[in-house]
Formats: C-alpha cells, sequence, structure tokens
C-alpha cells in the first residue's frame, strides 16, 4: 500500500467525482491494483469507479490499524517502558 494508494482509495470512499490527476501512471497503477482486487469496480460515475463492499472492509481494517508506540527495551533482560 502506497500513499497514492490511500489518497485513490479514500476519494473513492468519499466521492464519485473526478479525481485531480487521474490520468497519471501512479493513480492508474493504483485503480488497477484495487480493480484486480475487487476493491473497486468500474462505473458510469464520473470518477469511473465505486468502493465494493470488500472495498470498504479493507478501509475499516486501515482505520482499525493502531498508532505505532515508542517502547525502550533492556535488550539483556528484555524489561520494556513504554
Amino acid at each position: 500500500m502506497t500513499p497514492v494508494d490511500l489518497k485513490v482509495l479514500l476519494h473513492c470512499y468519499y466521492t464519485t467525482e473526478a479525481c485531480a490527476g487521474i490520468k497519471t501512471q501512479p493513480i492508474q497503477d493504483s485503480i488497477e491494483k484495487f480493480l484486480l482486487n475487487n476493491i473497486f469496480e468500474a462505473t458510469g460515475s464520473q470518477f469511473g469507479y465505486l468502493i465494493t463492499g470488500k472495498g470498504h472492509v479493507f478501509l475499516k481494517m486501515i482505520c482499525l490499524t493502531p498508532f505505532p508506540e515508542i517502547a525502550w527495551v533492556n535488550p539483556k533482560s528484555k524489561l520494556r517502558v513504554a
């Protein structure tokens, strides 16, 4: 998953309007990836794609990913302090 993939996924989730830069190769690569994995389906909308049920679940999984934490770990004793 690249930042461009995330941008395209969120764009399709929030709107059916055309995506700025849709003709650029990175965005086309993202769309193709999502079509091949049944995250998007082609439609007659202005953007041309809708997010599928699988896409909604995938986006929910991304949103449920926790933020990273920093922890100090003693390499000998493995004692952790968050």
